[in-house]
């Protein structure tokens, strides 16, 4: 099981990045521009995926821990999590 990595950016780049982050591994997307996404690369390695279609685009990658975390979202949104938190 990989790390959880939000990924989020600018929705203007929808287009180029949508596919790319699919790609990375198990996903989640509940607002335009911001990603959940499953991955065994490292935030940098997934940045470089990236970096040569979105150039002076700003992109943030962390890594979340979800031992903490609270909010609405639907219900299917929590199972992803869930899932991923063990």
């Amino acid at each position: 099981m990989g790390k959880i990595y939000l990924v989020q950016y600018n929705v203007s780049e929808d287009t180029i990045l949508k596919e790319k982050i699919k790609a990375l591994g198990p996903w989640m997307s509940y607002f335009n521009g911001f990603w959940l996404v499953e991955s065994d690369k490292t935030a940098k390695e997934i940045y470089n995926t990236f970096a040569s279609e979105i150039p002076d685009k700003r992109i943030l990658i962390l890594e979340i821990t979800i031992e903490d975390y609270w909010g609405w979202m639907p219900h299917d949104a929590w199972e992803w999590i869930k899932k991923r938190q063990k």
